[in-house]
C-alpha cells in the first residue's frame, strides 16, 4: 500500500513473518472443505520437487464465490521451512481418513461391457473370470470393494488376453 491510497476491503496490505514462520495458504474445493480439520498433517511438494511437512493451523470461515474454494492455512514444519520462501508455489495433500482396503494392481482389472473383471487363479492353474466392484485408484493400484476376498490370487499381467477357464503358467514375482 502507498501513502494516501484508498484500500478496498479484503486487500492485502502487508505480510508479517513471525520468527521465520512460513505458512502455506491453500485453496480447497468447497466439496472437500468439510473433511479438513485443524491439526491434520499435510504433505506438500514445491515446484522444485522439495517435500515439506506441516499441519493445518486454521480454516477460513467463508468460501470464495468466484471459484467455490475455501482457504486453509498450514504451518510448515520448522526444519523444512528453510526450503520454502514466501510466494512460492506448492501442491499439497491432506490425509482426511485412513482405512484398510483390498487392492489389486491396476493392470489386473479388465473392463468389458461397462463392468470390471479380474481373473482369479485357481489351484489347478486355471483362471476364473470374476466381476468386481472397484473404488478409488491410488498410483498403480485400485481398491476392490466386492467380488473377491483377501488372499485370493489374481492375474497381474496379460489379463486382457485371457478367457474364463484358460490354463496359465504362474511365474515368480520379479
Amino acid at each position: 500500500a502507498n501513502i494516501g491510497q484508498v484500500v478496498q476491503a479484503g486487500t492485502e496490505m502487508l505480510r508479517l513473518l513471525r520468527r521465520n514462520r512460513i505458512e502455506w495458504r491453500a485453496e480447497v474445493p468447497e466439496a472437500d472443505l468439510a473433511a479438513v480439520r485443524t491439526g491434520q498433517k499435510v504433505n506438500m511438494t514445491t515446484a522444485a520437487g522439495v517435500q515439506l511437512g506441516g499441519s493445518v493451523r486454521s480454516i477460513a470461515p467463508t468460501v470464495q464465490s468466484s471459484n467455490r474454494t475455501g482457504i486453509i492455512y498450514v504451518d510448515i514444519d520448522a526444519p523444512a521451512g528453510r526450503d520454502a520462501r514466501p510466494g512460492m508455489f506448492a501442491r499439497g495433500e491432506i490425509a482426511v481418513a485412513r482405512t484398510e482396503a483390498l487392492v489389486v494392481p491396476l493392470a489386473s482389472v479388465v473392463v468389458q461391457d461397462g463392468y470390471s473383471y479380474v481373473y482369479v487363479i485357481r489351484d489347478n492353474n486355471t483362471v476364473e473370470r470374476r466381476r468386481v466392484q472397484t473404488s478409488s485408484v491410488q498410483g498403480s493400484a485400485i481398491e476392490v470393494t466386492g467380488g473377491i476376498g483377501a488372499g485370493e490370487r489374481v492375474v497381474e499381467r496379460g489379463a486382457g488376453f485371457l478367457s474364463d477357464g484358460a490354463a496359465i503358467r504362474v511365474s515368480a514375482a520379479p
